[in-house]
């Protein structure tokens, strides 16, 4: 009776769990942020920030917070995290085992107690032909030439983003 009492209460804690962002972690949402970066090769996805989120007005990735385990605070796994951004803002459904298949390279930013890692995902040239869905995060979407990159005002994170995989792996993006 006790280890079934148990297993009951147990059951009920594990059905308590659920993830939630962690709010404002100094200045930003959360403590821990993901972003796609979407690639045919001659082209990136690019989104242009609303007035409604940090930092408005910038071209910048899919991306966002990384939920946390309400009980535990451990965090979500950040491919199925880098997926459910991706799915909010853009209304791509891409599976985590999707993008961890074509996934291209990683970076890293560090900011004190925050960090943000962009998956570079390479996908099919049909995928341009995606009628795309944007969420209030955005004001509009382009898959954007590498020669169209500088008539735009980057976020630094896209920015970071670009320089370091072009500097480490320069065919990822473009070709």
């Amino acid at each position: 009776l006790v280890a079934g009492a148990t297993r009951a209460v147990l059951s009920r804690v594990e059905k308590a769990r659920s993830l939630v962002d962690e709010g404002w972690v100094g200045e930003h949402w959360g403590s821990r942020g993901v972003g796609v970066l979407l690639t045919t090769g001659p082209h990136v996805l690019l989104m242009l920030r609303s007035s409604l989120v940090n930092e408005p007005g910038v071209w910048g990735v899919p991306g966002g917070a990384v939920r946390i385990d309400s009980v535990t605070g451990v965090p979500e796994q950040l491919l199925q995290a880098a997926a459910k951004e991706l799915e909010e803002e853009t209304g791509l459904r891409l599976r985590a085992s999707y993008l961890q298949e074509r996934l291209r390279d990683i970076t890293l930013f560090h900011n004190g107690r925050f960090s943000f890692s962009t998956f570079v995902v390479r996908v099919p040239a049909s995928m341009m032909q995606r009628k795309l869905a944007i969420n209030w995060e955005s004001t509009q979407a382009a898959w954007v030439s590498e020669g169209d990159l500088g008539y735009l005002d980057l976020h630094p994170g896209v920015a970071f983003t670009i320089d370091t995989v072009e500097m480490e792996n320069p065919h990822v993006l473009w070709s």
